[in-house]
């Protein structure tokens, strides 16, 4: 008997529930995770559902709020936004809005993603809902409807704040994490390391990312700096979160989301957000099931002008799987029963998983690939009647 067998069939089990032979990893900070982005699959934890302040990683459900009027058409980048007096007192990180005065949406995006405004994240909050308390009614609501099970919001910028507790846990900012990467526009933003505010005039501001792990190159020298791939997204820290940090990182098509909270420094966070992602991209390598726009096979249809429609990967399906699997990923097609005609082009007619010995690593909408209209009369009864025989035929002994 081989012996290499069974030990490599333990090893991929204890790899596949992220244990990765029980090590448990060295993590200074209270409450962390690691998941892989495209299906939410916990890599590692410790302390996932611990309750507690997360300073200004609360602005990412701001701007997720903003990006997603963005993307519906209700906002534009060059819309005007007026700071009000209570806006422009917000102390903290800051770029001193002044009550009154004029600044684009765009400004302000980029302003509460780059420099963590807490005066921008309020005036933003307003010019959306009429003022910060209607605001953080949405923010709340969202984050019922994105299954945020342990957070609970009370301002738009997380600062401490009277208003009464506020909230959230590693897991509920991962899961908002993995959302706000598919919200157009965030990644811009985030990933962002330099902008300016008011350029050319007295009161420019010029704002350095707070996120010092965000790769970047210094042109002068060509030196890179902050950790291989990470490109994002917020960090946070107030007296009583401690220091907090959100990050994102991709190599090889695999995309990992770390978050830490209640770390005691700048420098441990990310030492601790450093441990996660070497440890997830040590361990795990990424699988691609499926391309966006990738053509899977053909579907039958009824009642058309064309018999089969196109089946199309609606968006890219990546999985992590341990270093040590062997086995691919199974791909299942399901696809909705009796697919009539008309349909058009990106209508979902069904649904790609990704399975890995019997495991739903992540699924993805398919969508047909081409208009198919109705048929005419004679290609109704043509193809009926062709069916039919078909069946006669098939159920003959």
């Amino acid at each position: 008997m081989d012996w290499r067998k069974p030990l490599a069939g333990l090893l991929v089990c204890l790899l596949g529930a992220g244990l990765a032979f029980a090590q448990e990893l060295d993590l200074s900070a209270p409450s962390a995770i690691l998941i892989e982005a495209a299906s939410g699959r916990v890599l590692y934890e410790k302390e996932p559902h611990r309750r507690q302040p997360v300073a200004s990683l609360v602005k990412i459900m701001t701007l997720v709020l903003a990006l997603e009027e963005l993307a519906a058409g209700r906002l534009h980048l060059d819309d005007p936004i007026v700071a009000s007096p209570y806006a422009s007192s917000m102390g903290g990180s800051q770029i001193w809005w002044e009550a009154g005065e004029h600044m684009p949406l765009k400004d302000a995006l980029y302003a509460i993603a780059v420099g963590s405004a807490n005066d921008a994240s309020v005036a933003l909050a307003e010019f959306m809902a009429g003022s910060e308390e209607a605001f953080v009614k949405r923010m709340n609501e969202r984050a019922v409807q994105l299954g945020l099970q342990n957070t609970h919001f009370v301002n738009s910028n997380g600062l401490p704040s009277s208003k009464g507790e506020h909230y959230s846990t590693a897991y509920d900012i991962a899961t908002l994490s993995r959302h706000a990467l598919r919200v157009p526009l965030l990644m811009d933003l985030v990933s962002t390391y330099h902008y300016v505010i008011r350029p050319g005039r007295k009161n420019e501001v010029v704002l350095w990312n707070y996120n010092r792990m965000l790769e970047r190159t210094m042109s002068a020298t060509g030196r890179s700096y902050g950790y291989p791939g990470l490109d994002g997204i917020k960090t946070g820290s107030t007296t009583e979160a401690g220091y907090c940090l959100a990050a994102t990182a991709e190599r090889s098509d695999l995309r990992l989301i770390a978050v830490v909270l209640g770390a005691e420094s700048s420098a441990k966070r990310e030492e601790d957000i450093r441990t996660l992602l070497d440890y997830g991209f040590r361990v795990y390598r990424a699988e691609v099931v499926a391309r966006e726009g990738e053509v899977l096979g053909q579907a039958k249809v009824k009642r058309g002008r064309a018999e089969q429609v196109s089946i199309v990967a609606a968006q890219s399906l990546k999985v992590a799987l341990p270093r040590a699997a062997g086995d691919s990923v199974e791909r299942q097609l399901l696809l909705e029963e009796d697919l009539t005609a008309p349909l058009s082009k990106d209508q979902v007619i069904g649904t790609l998983i990704a399975l890995y010995q019997g495991e739903e690593l992540g699924r993805i909408d398919l969508v047909a690939g081409e208009d198919v209209p109705r048929g005419s009369l004679w290609q109704i009864i043509r193809g009926t009647g062709r069916d039919l025989l078909r069946s006669l035929f098939a159920n003959k002994d």
